[in-house]
């Protein structure tokens, strides 16, 4: 079998037959280091400096944050001819369009660490919230207000303008139940 793999650039794949290794997603908890006063590790920063990238981009760009979060679900008006609000809940399409919109969303986002050379081996991480507390809480690289170099976390929403939830949430440490 001839084994083409893709590559994703501005949104777009395209075939190439260069080998590429495996890539294994990895807790974001057990990515943290040992010293509890430093939750940066390479693979989360990272993510947070693609995501102030994909921030910075036209919200009509595919690769934009506001793009893919909108192809989820969003409140805002929908342009015509855009997959917003494409997420498929209460039906058997749940986990595959689920795993399509993360494969391709980690697509991005990969390319974007790449083009920032990041960590070679960059995967999405997965937040495993089953577990009880403190790892069913929003991980602390995800509601830090700052990244190490005192700049905005573009992972982090500020209040007001994240969803209202009844004290703490989920970026003040609220468990998921």
């Amino acid at each position: 079998l001839h084994d083409v793999r893709l590559t994703i650039r501005k949104g777009f794949a395209l075939a190439s037959n260069q080998p590429q290794p495996p890539l294994v997603r990895r807790d974001i908890w057990a990515l943290e280091t040992a010293d509890p006063a430093n939750i940066w590790d390479p693979v989360s920063l990272a993510y947070a400096k693609a995501i102030q990238t994909m921030r910075q981009r036209p919200d009509t760009d595919p690769t934009s944050w506001a793009f893919q979060t909108s192809m989820h679900g969003t409140y805002a008006n929908t342009p015509p001819n855009v997959p917003w609000n494409g997420c498929q809940h209460a039906s058997w399409f749940f986990l595959p369009w689920h795993r399509m919109y993360i494969y391709w969303f980690e697509r991005i986002v990969r390319s974007i660490v790449q083009q920032q050379c990041g960590p070679a081996d960059w995967a999405l991480p997965y937040w495993n919230y089953s577990k009880p507390y403190p790892w069913n809480t929003l991980p602390p690289a995800l509601r830090a207000p700052t990244l190490p170099d005192g700049s905005s976390n573009p992972p982090y929403v500020p209040a007001p303008h994240r969803t209202p939830r009844p004290p703490p949430g989920l970026h003040g440490g609220a468990q998921v139940r």
